[in-house]
């Protein structure tokens, strides 16, 4: 069951996404010691996977350059996703509009 921060980061990526004309829809991958959402942006030129973990994010660039932002790394949750969605606007140009949060 995704928490807070997944739900507000999964409804925050997938408003972006869908402003560049693209989708994406989540599943939750349950493992032994953590539960995440894992979701395909499509279409894209590149391959994109999306990861939202408890509290930070991951993505999957061409099934081998994985980025992740790490809450440590940030003040708070909210410029650590900020800054996660101008990562993917730069992935998927100008098209793509960073919705509020």
């Amino acid at each position: 069951m995704a928490n807070k921060f997944q739900e507000r980061c999964s409804r925050r990526v997938r408003a972006f996404v869908a402003s560049a004309g693209k989708n994406i829809e989540f599943t939750e991958v349950v493992g032994r010691s953590e539960a995440y959402l894992r979701g395909h942006i499509e279409p894209s030129d590149v391959s994109l996977e999306v990861y939202v973990y408890v509290d930070e994010l991951g993505l999957m660039r061409e099934a081998k350059k994985w980025s992740l932002w790490e809450r440590c790394d940030y003040p708070d949750q909210d410029q650590m996703l900020d800054s996660f969605i101008r990562a993917l606007q730069d992935l998927l140009g100008d098209r793509a509009r960073v919705p509020p949060p």
